[in-house]
């Protein structure tokens, strides 16, 4: 008989029980992981009702992986050209996620200044527009860039 564990590790060592016994990654196994990552969040915080927040986390990282499932078979269905990559259909379906969260990152002014970058505008047109010299517009540039791939 295995001792009594205190507090949520009880639950932490019962979910991974689960996580070993499955033999796939799917979105059961992933909710299973934020479940754990819950557990371990919960238990630093000393959050009040662990076992409730264990709940809506696991039923979350479901959700979300059920519709990023769905969501990566559409966009799969959408590129069945032989000229597209499945990795081409990951990147697309998962794309916007991703500048949502980059965006969310900096200021208006600075996304303004990455999105003039990437539709090819010249760093003079910008720091005419913007008010500045190129050079300080080229140091702006690379400190958002900097900012930017520390979020990914």
């Amino acid at each position: 008989m295995e001792p009594e564990l205190p507090g949520p590790w009880d639950a932490y060592l019962r979910l991974q029980d689960q996580l070993a016994e499955t033999n796939v990654i799917n979105h059961r196994s992933w909710a299973l992981e934020a479940g754990l990552d819950a557990i371990i969040e919960a238990a630093s915080a000393k959050e009040g009702s662990p076992e409730r927040n264990i709940a809506t986390a696991i039923g979350t990282a479901e959700r979300r992986e059920r519709h990023r499932a769905r969501v990566l078979r559409i966009k799969a269905s959408e590129c069945q050209s032989p000229s597209v990559k499945l990795a081409a259909a990951t990147d697309a379906a998962e794309a916007p996620v991703v500048l949502h969260q980059l965006r969310a990152g900096v200021s208006q002014q600075e996304w303004l200044l990455i999105v003039a970058r990437a539709e090819g505008v010249g760093y003079d047109a910008i720091a005419k527009a913007a008010c500045m010299t190129s050079g300080a517009l080229r140091v702006k540039v690379s400190r958002v860039r900097q900012t930017l791939a520390l979020q990914l």
